[in-house]
């Protein structure tokens, strides 16, 4: 009897030794154990809509990570395409969107290779005119207005080696709060509202885990 206690005993060790060594799956390199606070980074791209144009935006993302599934930070948006608004009749202008907030994220099965995420990002930006390519001689010439946002989504992630993931997902931007009314150099008026940069957006990206 007390041969299988000891055998007991050891097998028991041996197995909570297997599962605390145990990492999430990925696709390349080797798993290793998930610490319970750790931080992450996250660049991405965001492909979406604005004032009835296609927007390229700039995407960035830093912050904690709580038992490996709940993730609380910061996100930072920037238009990077020079688009002109389709109300707008001057092709030499271009609409400016920066926008940022913060951001809670669940992470659902994260050791599991491919996974789903639910982030939510609640903050505020800035919609300005400029002319393309810096003509102008006027740091403001055309003034901005603010809005609030918020943008829930979900995406997919796949663990590429344990620090790294890619993801891709969609997500939708509310806004509220814009009413950004400029005269353009022709002297014609120009207004664009909350519900003209409202948009589905589809977002890819890595998340960089720092442990």
């Amino acid at each position: 009897m007390k041969q299988l206690f000891v055998f007991a005993a050891l097998l028991i060790g041996s197995l909570t030794l297997s599962a605390q060594s145990e990492g999430p799956q990925t696709l390349f390199g080797q798993n290793k154990g998930e610490t319970e606070i750790g931080f992450y980074l996250l660049p991405g791209y965001q492909w979406s809509q604005a004032a009835g144009q296609t927007a390229h935006l700039l995407q960035g993302s830093a912050g904690i990570i709580l038992n490996q599934r709940w993730a609380f930070g910061a996100s930072y948006f920037a238009s990077l395409n020079e688009f002109t608004p389709e109300m707008e009749m001057d092709d030499r202008l271009y609409l400016d969107l920066r926008y940022g907030g913060v951001r809670a994220e669940y992470m659902l099965n994260p050791d599991n290779l491919v996974h789903f995420s639910f982030p939510l990002t609640i903050g505020g930006g800035e919609a300005s005119m400029d002319y393309k390519g810096d003509l102008d001689f006027d740091d403001d010439p055309f003034g901005e207005d603010y809005f609030f946002f918020v943008e829930p989504g979900v995406q997919a992630e796949v663990n590429l080696i344990p620090s790294v993931s890619f993801f891709a997902g969609i997500s939708y931007r509310i806004t509220s709060g814009l009413d950004y009314e400029y005269s353009n150099p022709a002297g014609q008026m120009t207004r664009l509202e909350s519900s003209d940069i409202n948009a589905l957006a589809l977002n890819t990206g890595l998340r960089i885990r720092i442990r």
